[in-house]
Formats: C-alpha cells, structure tokens, sequence
C-alpha cells in the first residue's frame, strides 16, 4: 500500500473515531439528562374540585427528590379560605407564600381553598379568574424556575349540580352584606 493510501486510510480511521466519540458524547449527555430529570424534585400546581363545589389550589412535591429553598410568588391578588373556614387571607400573607419553605420532600402537599366555585366564577365576582404562580426551588442541578398558568373559567359548567344547601347559604350571606353597608 503507498504512504499515500495509508495517510487517507489514517485521516478517513480518525474522521470515524471522531464522529463516534462525538456520539457518545451527545449520548451520555442525553443519558444524565434523562437521569437527571427523573430523579428530580419535581412542583406541580393545579387546582382540583373538592366535592361538589369548592376550588382547591395544591402544590405537590410529585418528583423523586426533595425540593430544596423552595419559593412561591403569585402575579395576582388571591385571597384564600383560612383554616378555620370563616375569614380569608392573601395567598401572598400566608406564611408558606411569604417565607418560602427550607425543604420540601417527595409527596409533600399543600392545599388552600379558594372558595365555593359558584361564587368565584359568578359574572360579578371580582375574584381573578386568571394568575400565574411562580415556583423556585434548588436541587441537584441548580435553581429551577417554573411558572404554573392557572385558568379557573376552565372549571365554568363543569358538575352541572352544586350544592344546593352552600349556595343557598352564600345567598344568605350576600343579603347580611347587603344589609350591613
């Protein structure tokens, strides 16, 4: 074989090897992503229907690890249900909204009740019907931010029945209000 062949054959053997460690490369980049993402703390926001007629917004820790330093921030001015039933709060005031939490393990769960949905979802309510929460947490791989859209009008004519009793109440508390101005 001339030197000739053997310099092609030499250059076109590293072409190859290069290309294939430049695969592997991109493969085991892939591989630790996937790793990654699957043993990660992992936020979740939605809002879900207890019983008939109350909406609920829950923050779960749904991943494999804890979330650490994690933060919640809301672009709109929610008021909550205190725990006692009786009076509402700023979801911004409440202390896990206001001072973050530390740590935050797989299968942790919070929940705050936004109130009866006939009456958030009511054409006169003032109650936003749309808001973003903004969650931040540190893990393995740094600072993740995500930003949870949340669209109560998607909860409009969902159960056609509510509480018959509650929403007769509510009425009820609409005319001592009105009473009382």
């Amino acid at each position: 074989m001339s030197s000739w062949a053997l310099v092609v054959a030499t250059v076109g053997l590293g072409a190859i090897t290069f290309w294939y460690a430049w695969q592997t490369r991109s493969l085991v980049r892939t591989t630790k992503a996937q790793a990654d993402a699957l043993t990660a703390a992992h936020i979740v926001v939605r809002v879900v229907v207890e019983g008939v007629y109350l909406l609920n917004l829950v923050l779960t820790n749904d991943g494999r690890s804890a979330a650490k330093d994690v933060s919640f921030s809301c672009n709109a001015d929610i008021s909550v249900q205190s725990q006692s039933g009786f009076r509402t709060v700023r979801l911004r005031d409440v202390p896990l909204f206001k001072n973050g939490i530390s740590y935050m393990p797989p299968g942790t769960e919070f929940q705050f009740c936004l109130g009866p949905r006939f009456h958030i979802l009511d054409e006169h309510s003032t109650y936003p019907r749309q808001f973003t929460l903004e969650v931040s947490h540190s893990e393995g791989r740094g600072r993740v931010t995500e930003d949870f859209f949340i669209d109560l009008d998607a909860f409009m004519e969902t159960r056609a029945d509510y509480n018959t009793a509650a929403a007769g109440l509510y009425g009820v508390q609409q005319a001592i209000e009105k009473l009382s101005r």
